[in-house]
């Protein structure tokens, strides 16, 4: 990676990798209500910059229900990101279950300082073209 080595492990069909939240693009945070108010957004209503919005499912738990934006880069809607999972539980210091877009699931795991790891499963998206200047 650019930003620095990353770690990856395995563990059954979930590959994890750890990465620093240092790494991550700078987000536009929207912490909503309600898993109901971010599955009501209109992608079309973001017209630049990295958007991540989200919601508690079960904040015991650290489940969180959640959509990212990032028109710049030429994505509507980005099915499951890493990056951002990997700033969101740095931003709230804890272990996350994230459900994000259509029902992706990523699992992630605070190691301390920054370091954060990170694994999942998602949904496929066929429509996800990116561009990067």
């Amino acid at each position: 990676m650019p930003a620095g080595d990353i770690g990856v492990r395995f563990d059954g069909d979930v590959a994890w990798v750890s990465a620093r939240a240092s790494w991550t693009p700078d987000f536009s945070w929207i912490p909503l209500d309600s898993p109901a108010d971010v599955d009501a957004l209109d992608p079309a209503g973001f017209t630049h910059g990295h958007h991540y919005a989200y919601a508690w499912v079960d904040e015991g738990r650290g489940a969180l229900r959640s959509r990212m934006f990032a028109p710049e880069m030429g994505i509507v809607e980005d099915e499951a990101t890493g990056a951002a999972a990997v700033s969101i539980t740095a931003r709230l210091g804890r272990d996350l279950d994230i459900t994000q877009g259509r029902g992706s699931r990523i699992f992630t795991r605070h190691l301390g300082d920054e370091l954060i790891e990170v694994g999942g499963t998602t949904v496929e998206d066929l429509d996800v073209s990116v561009h990067i200047d």
